[in-house]
């Protein structure tokens, strides 16, 4: 049991989507696609940056901690991955 709270958090479904080319001098475009965050399931912020390894910087303490944890889990993912992966567009429920 870790010595801290795990906040509540969960994954937006995505899907990849890269485009169908007819000839071989068209250049494919790949796209990120996110499903749309509802009212209905609380108030949702950005917690990290998509440019840098750090947190967002917040003045309520709890999504302040909620943002060192969403640090660290990115870093252990990191490493845990041997470098190769890791999460880095986390947003959660306040």
């Amino acid at each position: 049991v870790p010595p801290f709270q795990i906040p509540r958090m969960r994954f937006v479904e995505a899907s990849l989507a890269i485009e169908c080319v007819t000839s071989e001098f068209d250049g494919a475009r790949a796209f990120l696609l996110e499903e749309v965050i509802g009212g209905d399931e609380g108030h949702f912020r950005k917690y990290l940056n998509n440019v840098l390894a750090a947190p967002v910087s917040f003045t309520n303490e709890d999504d302040e901690e909620r943002a060192e944890f969403l640090t660290f889990s990115q870093h252990v993912q990191y490493f845990k991955t041997k470098k190769m992966a890791f999460v880095a567009d986390y947003q959660g429920e306040s």
